[in-house]
């Protein structure tokens, strides 16, 4: 369910996270991953605005969005689409909220349990275990991520920096569909605290609790 959910935002907001650059192959082919880590947790917290454009595989447009990512490392992410439909996913580092609430509906999963078909959740990971999950390559100042193994969802994950800034994010599913995501007001480090990436659940809404060990929240 959680793969339908996180690639069905990923279609819908067009939704969706935290370097020194390499010198010859064999440098990039065995540090291009823990480079790309200590890049993303060089600021412990950052936000930043997006604006998204997904394409279908043939190159035609079907959706573009805008929202708002949170960051605090390690594990905090909120991930917002305001614009065309209001979505949120958002992770203490141990739950994922994902709240829909035109269906006012909130999803509850164990955030360990989603990462493999979620690499936007990167972002906000520190856990070098979970790295090895994906191979890494760098060009430039441009970092490819792949899931190590293949089948599911997600095809390539990739980022873009300029400098100390996380300026593009671009997924590319199995059926060939572009989700690209351009960051603007970019601030780090951010002023957030972890109890920012509590979700208070509302009131009268359905609740579908996936987790396999319930977490409190």
């Amino acid at each position: 369910m959680i793969k339908v959910l996180l690639k069905q935002l990923t279609s819908k907001s067009a939704l969706f996270v935290l370097l020194t650059l390499l010198v010859g192959t064999a440098s990039q082919a065995y540090g291009a991953p823990q480079t790309l880590r200590d890049r993303l947790t060089a600021h412990r917290s950052f936000i930043a605005e997006f604006t998204q454009q997904v394409h279908s595989y043939d190159g035609e447009l079907v959706q573009e969005g805008q929202g708002v990512i949170k960051v605090l490392s390690p594990d905090h992410f909120i991930w917002q689409t305001v614009l065309p439909d209001e979505h949120l996913v958002q992770s203490d580092g141990n739950t994922v909220w994902v709240f829909n609430p035109l269906l006012e509906q909130v999803s509850l999963y164990s955030a360990s349990e989603v990462m493999q078909d979620s690499p936007i959740l990167l972002l906000a990971e520190s856990d070098p275990e979970v790295w090895a999950q994906y191979r890494v390559r760098v060009v430039g100042e441009r970092y490819e991520v792949t899931p190590q193994v293949t089948g599911g969802n997600i095809e390539r994950f990739e980022l873009q920096f300029q400098g100390d800034k996380l300026t593009e994010l671009l997924i590319i599913d199995s059926q060939g569909q572009r989700s690209q995501f351009i960051l603007t007001s970019f601030t780090a480090p951010a002023k957030l605290t972890e109890q920012e990436f509590l979700f208070t659940i509302p009131a009268d809404v359905d609740i579908d609790d996936q987790r396999t060990q319930p977490d409190a929240g």
